[in-house]
């Protein structure tokens, strides 16, 4: 199955109640667009009454500050912002921190793939050529790429005499069609490793998932001119290849993977004058 865009759910506990006067800037990145709750406030707590917020499903990305970051991003600071202390009574208290003001000459496009791996057949995302206005120069391309993987595996003991133990991790294997547009690979990502023993003549079934982490990519010439040649042009895209399939470790165990799935977000940022 593949979409335009899906999502995965985080908290983000930031509810903005007063923003500061920009006054600073920092290292920062993009991050892809996600599903999240954001908090915002409900009633200040008096007389022993505790503080409440509201609760609210939303779209989160933008920048956030992150030192060695790829992009430099003004800094709003002291913005005043709620998180939950107790989810199920929506209790709350007040904090504040700095947030990121994207840099306004950067325009960014997202794409996603959920499928089962092997990514078959290889996933496009396709950047339309009127993301850069017509007249304008691409100066830079940067590639966010958000991950989650999960697998399920069959494990069995056919041994009669004794019990088994060993360690079961699944490798995804990440690749870019045109490896030569970006500074470096995709580099591979690994699910977490399970622990265990089975009784003779025994199987099981486990899930096993590789935690969300995002990896960044500075584009080379070649990406760059490809996306300047379609500027302006809305009956033109750029098309970028990505391709995921995966290697399993089961120890001694019979067995394998039965159902394995990679999720993508692709999130294109282009600097441009």
């Amino acid at each position: 199955m593949k979409m335009s865009r899906f999502s995965l759910v985080y908290l983000l506990a930031v509810g903005l109640a007063l923003i500061a006067a920009v006054s600073a800037v920092c290292d920062c990145d993009f991050k892809p667009d996600e599903t999240c709750d954001v908090v915002t406030l409900d009633q200040i707590g008096s007389g022993g009454a505790p503080t409440t917020c509201f609760v609210n499903e939303a779209i989160c990305g933008g920048c956030f500050c992150n030192p060695g970051g790829r992009f430099t991003c003004e800094e709003q600071v002291d913005v005043v912002s709620y998180g939950l202390v107790d989810p199920e009574q929506n209790v709350c208290v007040e904090f504040t921190q700095n947030l990121a003001i994207c840099p306004q000459e950067t325009v960014t496009f997202q794409c996603s793939n959920v499928d089962r791996v092997t990514w078959e057949p290889t996933f496009f995302c396709n950047i339309p050529g009127d993301l850069v206005p017509a007249g304008a120069t691409v100066n830079r391309v940067v590639l966010y790429i958000l991950q989650a993987s999960n697998a399920t595996v069959f494990l069995r003991n056919a041994n009669t005499g004794f019990s088994l133990s060993g360690s079961v991790t699944l490798t995804y294997v990440n690749v870019f069609q045109t490896p030569s547009d970006w500074d470096r690979n995709w580099g591979d990502t690994e699910t977490e490793t399970i622990s265990l023993t089975l009784p003779p003549n025994s199987e099981t079934t486990e899930d096993i998932f590789q935690l969300r982490a995002v990896q960044s990519f500075e584009g080379q010439a070649s990406i760059i001119s490809a996306i300047q040649a379609n500027a302006g042009n809305s009956g033109a895209t750029t098309d970028v290849g990505f391709n995921v399939d995966f290697v399993s470790d089961i120890s001694d165990f019979q067995g394998g993977p039965i159902n394995v799935f990679s999720a993508g977000i692709f999130l294109f940022a282009v600097d441009i004058s």
